[in-house]
């Protein structure tokens, strides 16, 4: 049996979840988030991802797949539950594919996630595709310390998630003293 698959949405996620997690002799940590927007922002993520692997001697991977115009349209339409779906079971079946029978998310650690559908999601893929998840608790003001650590360390930590419709949240927020 292989050791632990980790489906990492962000650098910073993937370090505030690391002292949680097993230890095993063969982890691999595997960025997957075809839905950041614009381009330069996945860009900038997955770079910062690799940076915190270094840091934490973990082998990291980049998938580069990106979600195209009807995969951006069904998370606007569906938000977090499209999301969490389809970047969760495709992240599962290539932990399969790969021979490791235990599997969990960094998305578990951040407080702005939306963890019971979140671990529903788990839950019923955990089932369906057959590989065991690692299911963890963090306290938000753990996962907002370690980010801290990283942030006073240079590593880029972004400040929305991603997804177009959250984008488009943070630049209306920001903006909306224009308005008022």
């Amino acid at each position: 049996m292989k050791g632990l698959y980790i489906h990492s949405c962000c650098g910073p996620c993937l370090y505030a979840s690391w002292p949680l997690l097993p230890k095993v002799q063969t982890n691999v940590a595997v960025f997957y988030n075809p839905n950041i927007e614009p381009p330069s922002e996945w860009a900038r993520r997955a770079d910062a991802f690799l940076d915190v692997c270094d840091m934490l001697g973990c082998h990291g991977i980049v998938d580069t797949v990106l979600g195209d115009t009807s995969f951006h349209s069904s998370i606007v339409a569906g938000r977090c539950a499209v999301c969490y779906r389809a970047r969760l079971e495709r992240a599962m079946v290539d932990a399969k594919n790969r021979g490791f029978e235990r599997f969990t998310t960094t998305l578990l650690s951040s407080p702005r996630q939306n963890q019971p559908l979140l671990r529903s999601v788990l839950q019923e893929l955990e089932s369906l595709i057959g590989v065991s998840v690692f299911f963890f608790d963090q306290a938000p003001e753990e996962y907002e310390a370690r980010v801290r650590d990283l942030k006073n360390q240079q590593v880029y930590v972004q400040n929305y998630c991603g997804c177009f419709a959250s984008l488009v949240e943070k630049e209306r927020f920001s903006l909306r003293g224009l308005w008022e």
